[in-house]
């Protein structure tokens, strides 16, 4: 996995080896809430282009079934791509259109153009529940005391 840090934003490459071979641990411990500080958090808030290369000549990258069974396992166990995820291009629809059972491609006859539909409840559920997650980064957790725990949030919903 390499990680640009020299641009406005972080890219995250994830190659086709790692893809392919469902190695998601390097991204589990690359972004590992657990072990971030609210600045590091609130740095990396909506900074991150999390790239599937070397799939170039396969098609969209969300039809590809190796790219959607690593989206989907990775997110199982880490449902942060809203927080992360970079807004400033496409690259995170597409991912998140990689994580839809009800995706349909198709061609129009008359254009030649590639079009998808899928069932808008079904990405409305997976959304909600990514921004449930996206939200619980952003708020200060409590301790058994009953304490603001401040070590691994962002405090004061400031970012």
């Amino acid at each position: 996995m390499n990680i640009d840090q020299s641009s406005e934003f972080i890219v995250c490459d994830i190659g086709r080896a790692r893809i392919e071979s469902m190695d998601i641990s390097s991204l589990l411990a690359q972004y590992d809430i657990g072990s971030m500080s609210s600045e590091e958090l609130r740095r990396l808030f909506g900074q991150v282009v999390f790239y599937p290369s070397g799939f170039d000549a396969d098609g969209e990258l969300y039809t590809i079934p190796a790219v959607r069974h690593f989206l989907r396992s990775w997110r199982a166990q880490w449902p942060y791509l809203l927080f992360f995820g970079y807004l400033g291009d496409d690259n995170l629809k597409a991912l998140y259109l990689g994580l839809l059972d009800s995706l349909e491609g198709f061609t129009s006859s008359a254009s030649g153009q590639n079009y998808v539909k899928f069932n808008l409840r079904e990405l409305t559920k997976l959304l909600a529940a990514d921004l449930t997650a996206a939200n619980a980064l952003s708020t200060p957790r409590r301790g058994k005391s009953g304490q603001v725990k401040s070590s691994n949030t962002l405090q004061g919903n400031k970012l």
